[in-house]
């Protein structure tokens, strides 16, 4: 999915980014607001302080996000960064 979204951002689509479910930080399943809705197990879609793998990667999409950012202002496109042009 993140590169579907790096290529919506290249050629100017209508993808500007994207966002995982909920941030837990250090809240583990079974504490009160973890961010998932009531209808979904506690912790079931959250990323929590302690899950480096999915802290990598979602670090290292940021990074690409940003490269394409750069990439696009360099050649005229979308300057602001959600598609607006310039």
């Amino acid at each position: 999915m993140y590169s579907e979204v790096d290529d919506s951002i290249l050629k100017g689509g209508p993808v500007a980014g994207d966002n995982f479910w909920a941030w837990a930080g250090q809240s583990r399943p079974g504490d009160n607001w973890i961010g998932d809705p009531p209808h979904e197990p506690a912790g079931w879609y959250s990323v929590y302080d302690i899950d480096r793998s999915t802290l990598a990667i979602i670090a290292s999409h940021v990074q690409q996000i940003i490269r394409t950012q750069v990439q696009n202002f360099s050649m005229g496109f979308p300057s602001d960064g959600f598609g607006h042009g310039n």
